[in-house]
Order: structure tokens, then C-alpha cells, then sequence
């Protein structure tokens, strides 16, 4: 039987979305390995609103 490679996980997301009254969503992550002990990771979002 052959052995398959491990299928490639990706760290990372990113969402938009705008909602009522111009409300504004922005969200990213993503994670990456430097070594075997250390790890990068990065979120980002922004949530604003010009509602009444």
C-alpha cells in the first residue's frame, strides 16, 4: 500500500462584510512556524460604524 502525503493546511483567514447604517467588518489571521518551539502569528480587523 502506498503512503499518501499529509494533505497542506493553510493558518490564515480573512471575512468582509457590510451590514445596516454602513457598518464595516474587516477581519484577517494567519500563523506561521519559524521553527519547531516558535510561532508567527498575525490578526488584523477593523469594525466601525456611521450609523444613527
Amino acid at each position: 500500500m502506498k503512503k499518501l502525503p499529509p494533505e497542506k493546511i493553510y493558518n490564515s483567514y480573512a471575512s468582509i462584510g457590510l451590514g445596516n447604517y454602513n457598518n464595516a467588518l474587516a477581519d484577517f489571521y494567519t500563523s506561521s512556524a519559524l521553527n519547531r518551539d516558535e510561532r508567527l502569528d498575525l490578526s488584523l480587523n477593523h469594525h466601525s460604524s456611521r450609523g444613527k
